[in-house]
């Protein structure tokens, strides 16, 4: 199999690919080391895990900082992807529609909010402030009902993987 890769640098490549990390690092190891000085086998080698390091350092990076989760930890790539629930275990997402006003609709499209009125209680859920009462507190940080409950805005809400609430300071 090495006399087939080392004919092959184009098979060679592919193969390195394929190869886990750590896997990787041993055969480039054992392969230079048992290469002759100046031999074009060698180069390639290090070319390719130049190439390979680079794109797992910037997959690592873009994984770690486009992932979102809901409610349950549910991981997605994408804020707009993240299911909300309520306390009926119902899921919403995000949407703007035409007129670039965002809603949220139910996964079965039987329901939409306009999601300036939608908040996140403690618990995690949405709740719709349907008669526009709720009361802004802390520069619109937190929202409070008649009854004294508070409530996130749905647009400084986030999830940890565990599904734990963690404000967001974005408006």
């Amino acid at each position: 199999m090495f006399k087939l890769l080392a004919d092959n640098p184009l098979a060679l490549i592919a193969a390195l690919g394929v190869v886990d990390v750590f896997g990787l690092i041993g055969f480039i190891l054992f392969t230079i080391k048992n290469t002759p000085k100046g031999d074009r086998l060698k180069k390639i080698l290090i070319v390719s895990v130049c190439f390979i390091a680079i794109d797992a350092v910037i997959t690592s990076f873009l994984l770690t900082k486009n992932t979102y989760y809901d409610r349950n930890g549910d991981r997605y790539s994408k804020a707009e992807e993240v299911c909300y629930y309520d306390a009926d275990g119902t899921s919403y997402r995000l949407f703007t529609d035409e007129k670039q006003r965002s809603h949220l609709i139910s996964g079965d499209g039987r329901q939409m909010f306009t999601a300036d009125r939608v908040y996140i209680d403690k618990d995690g859920y949405i709740v719709y402030d349907r008669t526009n009462s709720f009361k802004e507190e802390d520069n619109h940080k937190m929202f409070t009902d008649s009854d004294g409950n508070e409530y996130f805005s749905i647009y400084r809400i986030k999830w940890d993987k565990n599904g734990k609430i963690v404000p967001n300071e974005k408006k």
